[in-house]
């Protein structure tokens, strides 16, 4: 009960849950606590909102002159996916998918198989960055034997315990350490888990799609089109290609637009939105449909010969 005054109280539900599981799971004893007794009624735990985008734009351009190439993976694979500790400490390599010519194009899990935090799957296309970052990644790797991790242990700059899966608090020190010594504004990992999954829906992705990208269960809503409207991995990963060809982190590129003759300036308006993520693919053409009709509306009749 001290403990739990010295902690938020929207995180209270979560704080007796954790409590009580170690209690009775690791001491063998009955929980002491009566919730609606002893709390009372207690908020339900809200989202967190997504960071701002310059915080993650900071962390990306000092990620890209990160000479440490186990940081760089670890900044990488957390910020393109949205994937939580769990993920990134349990991938093997036997989960990477290569092209004919040697490439990482995807990692594909089982959730339960691998030790997730929730048996959701993974079918996530790499970009061109995280792909060239972890074939960089692997050539150091002494031995990237099917069953070892992507990620191993490693504390600090020591050498790499390469049979040895990261964990979440070791993942958090490197992840604090980064942000230190390139003194960048605060962003937890969780953070950007947020920030992906808004990222994925801007850029037009069907839920199928995002969630196989962040390891999230698609048909946890309950409705009976998200259980049977089951796309082939292949065309997830295909979707995945189409909307987010260089990752989550791509759509923050700038992008230079000219005016050129003939279109107005409301139609480079919307391209500028669309190529930002602001903007999804349907809305964009409705949107483009309505200036079009407009314009012509407004154009007078041909004269006939």
């Amino acid at each position: 009960m001290a403990h739990m005054e010295q902690v938020a109280k929207s995180t209270w539900r979560w704080q007796n849950s954790a409590l009580k599981a170690v209690w009775q799971y690791g001491l063998n004893l009955s929980w002491p606590i009566d919730p609606k007794r002893d709390f009372g009624r207690l908020p339900k735990a809200g989202p967190r909102e997504n960071p701002p985008d310059s915080t993650v734009m900071a962390w990306a351009d000092a990620m890209k002159r990160e000479p440490d190439l186990y940081l760089r993976l670890v900044w990488l694979l957390i910020s393109e996916h949205g994937w939580r500790p769990s993920h990134v400490g349990r991938l093997k390599w036997r989960n990477v998918r290569y092209d004919s010519v040697g490439m990482p194009v995807a990692i594909i899990a089982d959730g339960f198989i691998e030790g997730f935090k929730t048996h959701a799957p993974i079918a996530a296309r790499l970009c061109p960055e995280v792909a060239e970052a972890l074939l960089a990644w692997k050539k150091v790797v002494p031995e990237p034997y099917s069953e070892r991790p992507i990620v191993p242990w490693r504390w600090a700059n020591t050498e790499p315990q390469w049979s040895r899966p990261q964990s979440r608090s070791s993942l958090r020190d490197h992840w604090n350490r980064l942000g230190e010594n390139w003194k960048l504004p605060r962003l937890r990992m969780c953070d950007l888990r947020h920030w992906v999954a808004t990222r994925c829906r801007r850029a037009g992705l069907s839920k199928q799609a995002s969630a196989y990208l962040m390891g999230h269960d698609a048909t946890g809503g309950g409705n009976m089109r998200d259980w049977y409207d089951n796309p082939a991995i292949e065309d997830i990963l295909a979707e995945q290609a189409e909307y987010l060809p260089d990752g989550a982190l791509g759509l923050l590129d700038s992008v230079k637009v000219e005016l050129t003759e003939g279109l107005c300036p409301e139609s480079v308006e919307l391209l500028r939105e669309y190529l930002a993520g602001r903007m999804g693919t349907m809305e964009l053409a409705n949107k483009v449909e309505s200036i079009r009709l407009r314009l012509s509306a407004a154009q007078p009749p041909a004269l006939q010969p």
